[in-house]
């Protein structure tokens, strides 16, 4: 799954600030992935999606486009490694 920069608003330029996670990491849904500033405020971007961060295209301190795809959550590893975890545990 893309981690794309939202649309907060009309024209703005945001560039990322900081990324909260990093590659490998396991991420749930509602954690902030990264710190996305703009001419009016900072707004941390949370994950849509669980699953395990797979690349970051844009790092720290990057200007981006609004709708660019700045990394990619591999959604479908967390689900096996689920699977997996839950019949190991049976």
């Amino acid at each position: 799954m893309d981690i794309i920069v939202p649309v907060l608003y009309e024209d703005m330029e945001p560039s990322i600030i900081r990324w909260n996670v990093k590659k490998g990491d396991q991420i749930s849904v509602g954690d902030t992935l990264f710190s996305l500033e703009t001419d009016k405020a900072v707004f941390d971007v949370e994950a849509e999606k669980s699953g395990i961060l797979k690349k970051i295209i844009c790092v720290d301190n990057s200007f981006v486009a609004v709708l660019e795809v700045v990394g990619i959550i591999d959604w479908k590893l967390i689900s096996y490694t689920n699977r997996v975890f839950n019949l190991i545990n049976l």
